[in-house]
């Protein structure tokens, strides 16, 4: 079974959820492992 794909789109929004994902730094990674 192929591992889905983890995506963040930008709604028209200010852009603040996806600087605080960026903010994450290496932990991002972990998250998108246990995807």
């Amino acid at each position: 079974m192929a591992k889905p794909k983890v995506a963040f789109y930008w709604c028209a929004s200010c852009g603040g959820c996806e600087e605080a994902v960026v903010d994450l730094k290496e932990d991002i990674l972990k998250v998108a492992d246990a995807v």
